[in-house]
């Protein structure tokens, strides 16, 4: 379905319909063919998931798949009036996939007013001077998209305890999850604190699953803290993250104290006051660049994934 989220070595089966017009004076639509652009991280596949070669038949309506132009190619020859023909091919979700990243594949049909060596000079078809105003291309032809998105990252968080007065300490734990055969680039993890809550200290930042001395290895890097507002913001650079075999799992851990009063107007911290903490992991689609050295915006990220706490 478009929109889907799907996950490295998922296999995506598509389902393309090309109809010809019922309309009055619609006529036969002759030399049709059906062709599908596979997007880069996709691969097509046949029987049991085998990658189809360059050159090679897709299977089960006979496509032909072109490696370097990442096309598959049907040929129909003629759709009378009201006449529907449907093809169908699988793909695979190639390992090394980038999270949350978008995988679009974009479907032409084109036809021709008369059949192949009749009258070539009158021919009509979709660039014929004219027809193509607009994109409307005089009804010789049509084109759809379908989008889904990679599995991305996730971040979850809780404070301990649930409630406290003045001057307690607030110990918060954050965990990110980066499932397996996902890379992610710039990964950086931003914890806003509210005011009535003063940061106290950096505990702890270790990749406590999955990990494995190498390059799929996670090492944060605390980026120290800085005014946001009345508030203080936080936060973790993860780095480009390679991918690896199995789901990884990044434990970030600090503390925090309950202010007695209001950075924003000094008023009082009293009892019923709620005072919510918000956690943003951010990361990119491509490489963004060298490491933020201090806590970064997370809006400047194209993909976010956020948690919060309230004490």
């Amino acid at each position: 379905n478009a929109g889907a989220t799907v996950a490295p070595e998922d296999v995506i089966d598509y389902t393309l319909t090309a109809t010809n017009s019922n309309a009055p004076g619609t006529s036969r639509a002759n030399g049709t063919t059906i062709v599908d652009t596979v997007p880069d991280g996709l691969t097509p596949v046949n029987g049991a998931n085998n990658p189809v070669a360059d050159g090679g038949t897709v299977n089960p309506d006979g496509g032909t798949w072109d490696e370097t132009a990442r096309t598959i190619t049907w040929t129909v020859g003629s759709l009378d009036p009201g006449a529907s023909v449907t093809r169908h091919y699988s793909v695979q979700v190639d390992t090394d996939a980038i999270g949350s990243g978008t995988l679009t594949n974009d479907a032409q049909v084109n036809t021709r007013s008369l059949a192949g060596g009749v009258n070539d000079s009158g021919r009509r078809t979709a660039t014929s001077p004219g027809l193509n105003s607009g994109n409307d291309y005089g009804g010789y032809r049509a084109d759809d998209d379908v989008t889904v998105r990679l599995l991305g990252a996730t971040i979850a968080k809780a404070t301990t305890p649930a409630s406290a007065t003045i001057g307690e300490q607030l110990t918060h734990t954050l965990e990110v999850t980066i499932p397996a055969n996902i890379q992610l680039f710039d990964a950086t993890v931003v914890d806003d604190i509210p005011d009535g809550l003063d940061f106290e200290g950096y505990v702890s930042a270790t990749c406590t699953s999955g990990c494995a001395a190498g390059p799929t290895n996670i090492t944060p890097t605390t980026l120290g803290s800085v005014a946001n507002g009345n508030g203080t913001r936080i936060g973790w650079s993860l780095g480009d993250l390679a991918s690896a075999p199995g789901s990884r799992v990044v434990t970030l851990v600090y503390t925090t104290r309950v202010a007695d009063s209001y950075n924003s107007d000094g008023s009082d911290v009293v009892d019923g006051d709620q005072l919510t903490n918000l956690a943003t992991l951010g990361y990119n689609t491509a490489d963004g660049g060298p490491p933020p050295t201090s806590p970064p915006d997370p809006s400047t990220f194209e993909q976010t994934r956020t948690d919060d706490t309230t004490t």
